[in-house]
């Protein structure tokens, strides 16, 4: 058993702090920290004020009156345009539209090209946000959708007023009918089918910009992607992005949600949506307000390095991507269907050439190993339901107790190696994360299983110290980033969870982050402690042999290490004598 119980303890605070830095960079706090800083902020900021103060209700008189000011902020660019490498043109456009609850009315809606002088250059992106609200009062809509529309108006600034190049058009779609209907998006696609000798099959690359409540917009977040490999190419080098597929999710229905991507992928165009997930409590209410003015420079340099960077040449298939830029992974989505069995298939092989020697034990230990896993499990989720029984209306979101009730797992796993005398404990993780990772593979969540499935191989199969102790590192960034993801999506959709279930699931998404942090220092002080025992033994038997060799040893020393010496001066001088 460990006699270093402390570097279990080292390691899993190394784990924790971890993913404290992972969580707080997701939730935007140190963002400005990682930004290139040049996006027009100041300026834009205070048109990001004014947006917010009126309500952009559909069809009311003040949605008109900014329709207005933003035509007159567009010809302001346009005037004061310097970039003589691209061509800028405007389309303001009006359409008939019929609801179910009004007359034919005009809706109207923006369109502003940036073109570059190459000729060479045919290929077009489209980036997409709506300036409607869901508000019935003012405010309410700082981050559906006015953080887009802002950052959007201050990115054509930035790339007209300065000499820079593009790789592709670029079409910015200000769209003035998204929340009651798509009407916008219906209606520009209309424009463009009514053009001459226009096929618009295939016409658009696109970026839709969504949000889903305020504080704070962190990340870029891909949803119902088709044909989506150059973003998240262009995403995995775009400055503090966070890239995460979550496509699943989303078309499981669990956060039903849709906006103008619906309209562009029945046209056969390529792309998705980038999901600013907020605070979604405050999500179509009055609520949705700025927190904080930064939040427009981390969404607006967010935008403008993600135009520079993307190229809409070469593949553009499907793709899943995994990280925070620019440390990303980003393949097609058939290459991973082809990794997962290949990396099941060597686990599978590892485990069989690691264990072939005692098969017996090996499923001894793993049955040890299953019953501490579900016995904790067990704790943890009736945590969950004490706290829910205890305040039924607690969201669970104190991640300063949750962390804390994850050291309490951690201790429980101490205390269950002790009573079941488990000595390793990555051949249970490596046999979950493996078939974890095979359930999931008509998922995008395979792609983080898939790393940690690899980095829990490579602990398993080496016995070198050193490169155990750097999967470990490795496990937790890995590991870290997908649940601090996971968490905070959960968190933040407490609202639209049934209140026991949202506790229950955090509850358990604690479990898995204490097994994981808990598991391989566990592991690693076992291993460190068999260690010491084993240099320890064989120090006594060569002190032994060495007394022996000296005459002192007869018949009566045979079980000298069982025997107790009154005098300290013999043992001092034997040891003494065993030295020289």
């Amino acid at each position: 058993m460990p006699k270093v119980p402390y570097l279990t303890y080292i390691l899993f605070t190394i784990g924790v702090l971890i993913y404290t830095f992972t969580y707080f960079l997701i939730k935007g706090d140190i963002f400005n920290l990682y930004s290139n800083n040049n996006y027009p902020y100041e300026q834009y900021s205070k048109f990001w004020e004014e947006m917010t103060s009126e309500q952009r209700l559909l069809l009311t008189p003040t949605y008109y009156q900014f329709y207005i000011n933003l035509t007159n902020k567009i010809d302001e660019i346009y005037n004061n345009s310097k970039n003589d490498l691209i061509n800028i043109e405007k389309l303001y456009l009006n359409s008939d539209i019929k609801t179910e609850n009004t007359k034919y009315t005009k809706l109207p809606y923006v369109l502003v090209s940036l073109i570059p002088k190459n000729k060479a250059i045919q290929k077009k992106l489209l980036i997409c946000s709506h300036f409607d609200g869901h508000n019935l009062t003012s405010g309410g809509t700082a981050y559906d959708d006015a953080i887009h529309v802002v950052s959007m108006l201050g990115t054509i600034d930035a790339l007209t007023s300065q000499k820079v190049e593009l790789n592709t058009q670029i079409y910015f779609l200000f769209d003035g009918g998204e929340e009651f209907g798509l009407f916008g998006a219906y209606q520009y696609v209309d424009y463009l089918k009514n053009l001459t000798n226009i096929d618009i099959k295939d016409y658009y690359d696109y970026l839709n910009l969504e949000s889903m409540g305020g504080s704070p917009p962190y990340a870029f977040v891909i949803k119902n992607l088709d044909g989506n490999y150059r973003i998240q190419k262009a995403l995995s080098k775009t400055r503090g992005s966070i890239l995460f597929s979550l496509d699943f999710i989303y078309n499981s229905g669990i956060i039903g949600s849709t906006t103008d991507h619906k309209v562009f992928n029945e046209q056969g165009w390529k792309g998705g949506v980038s999901v600013f997930l907020g605070k979604a409590s405050a999500y179509h209410t009055k609520y949705d307000k700025i927190e904080k003015k930064e939040h427009l420079k981390i969404a607006g340099n967010q935008l403008l390095d993600f135009v520079q960077t993307y190229n809409v040449d070469g593949y553009n298939g499907n793709s899943v991507g995994y990280g925070i830029a620019p440390i990303c992974i980003v393949f097609p989505i058939l290459v991973m269907y082809i990794l997962i069995p290949i990396v099941f298939i060597i686990s599978v092989f590892v485990i069989i050439l690691k264990e072939r020697k005692k098969i017996k034990e090996f499923f001894k230990d793993l049955l040890k190993e299953f019953i501490c896993f579900i016995i904790v499990l067990v704790i943890f989720f009736l945590q969950g339901i004490f706290v829910f029984l205890a305040n039924p209306y607690s969201p669970c979101n104190n991640q300063a107790f949750l962390i804390l009730i994850s050291i309490s797992g951690l201790f429980l796993f101490l205390l269950f190696q002790k009573i079941l005398k488990i000595k390793k404990w990555s051949r249970f993780k490596l046999v979950l994360n493996s078939l974890l990772m095979m359930i999931f593979i008509i998922t995008y969540l395979s792609l983080p299983l898939l790393t940690l499935t690899i980095l829990t191989i490579i602990f398993y199969a080496f016995d070198n110290k050193i490169v155990k102790f750097i999967s470990a590192i490795l496990q937790y960034f890995v590991f870290s980033l997908f649940f601090a993801f996971i968490n905070t999506v959960f968190m933040q959709y407490s609202r639209l969870l049934i209140l026991f279930f949202g506790n229950t699931v955090v509850y358990i998404l604690f479990f898995f982050f204490s097994y994981h942090l808990s598991i391989s220092p566990l592991e690693l002080s076992n291993e460190f402690g068999e260690e010491k025992d084993k240099n320890e033994n064989l120090l006594k038997k060569k002190e032994t042999e060495n007394l022996l060799s000296l005459g002192l040893g007869s018949d009566e020393d045979d079980n000298l290490n069982s025997l107790e010496i009154p005098n300290k001066n013999i043992e001092e001088k034997r040891k003494l004598d065993f030295k020289k």
